[in-house]
């Protein structure tokens, strides 16, 4: 790596929402983050399917800085897909960029998965991206997006909603479309067929990490966590044997 290219690179990982697509159940990629310029994507890679993310994310890392023809030390920022998602897959992201930090002095990301999935290709207008669905409910995040190619603004940061809550948003900003994956509830489907609300498919993708990570602050490392939208199954059942 060349002097100018020193330290400012950015890793991003993906792997929040393995079960969206199990061909496809994440991927990392590098780029470079000039002040003042969108970044670059230098390399791209994705982890294996069906591959358990505690035995894959540490190689994808470690080929994508490979391809990029990057070391360890040349990264600058490490920007996380912190959820809503898999448990697992969040708390294994979270932890493998703690420990990439600890060990290189790299600052951290922690970007919002709905973030990442309003920087999916092809998106305009007004539109909810739903993820984590789970009975009747989903964590709910509203953006719009000018264009294509403009970046998105975040109208509703995000919460858990039922159907009922949707019709609320929807009333206060109308919605073109809902970003979702196949675990959308049932009602939410109905609810977007009577209100001719178009379902389009949930794409989360390193690269739109990358670029949803450059508008965001660094935050410490040791407190960074994944985003919950319920609280954790174990937990529950703890306090039902315990109190």
């Amino acid at each position: 790596m060349n002097a100018t290219a020193h330290r400012r690179l950015t890793l991003a990982i993906e792997i929040s929402n393995p079960s969206t697509d199990p061909a496809s159940p994440g991927s990392v990629c590098i780029g470079e983050t000039p002040s003042g310029a969108p970044p670059t994507v230098l390399a791209t890679q994705h982890l294996a399917p069906r591959a358990r993310h505690d035995d894959a994310l540490a190689p994808a890392i470690a080929g994508v800085l490979e391809n990029a023809g990057a070391a360890p030390a040349d990264v600058a920022r490490l920007a996380v897909s912190i959820g809503p998602g898999g448990f697992t897959a969040l708390r294994i992201a979270a932890v493998t960029a703690k420990l990439f930090s600890e060990a290189t002095g790299a600052a951290c990301v922690a970007v919002p998965t709905a973030a990442v999935a309003a920087w999916g290709p092809g998106l305009s207008g007004v539109f909810a991206v739903a993820l984590a669905s789970k009975g009747e409910s989903a964590w709910v995040a509203v953006y719009r997006r000018d264009g294509v190619n403009a970046p998105p603004t975040p109208l509703h940061e995000g919460s858990l909603c039922d159907a009922a809550a949707m019709c609320r948003l929807h009333a206060a900003t109308p919605l073109a479309s809902i970003i979702a994956d196949r675990f959308l509830p049932a009602s939410f489907a109905a609810w977007a067929a009577e209100n001719r609300v178009e379902i389009r498919p949930l794409v989360l993708r390193a690269e739109d990490c990358l670029r949803a990570a450059a508008g965001l602050p660094d935050v410490d490392p040791i407190v960074m966590a994944p985003l919950y939208p319920r609280e954790p199954e174990a937990v529950s059942k703890w306090r039902e044997l315990h109190g």
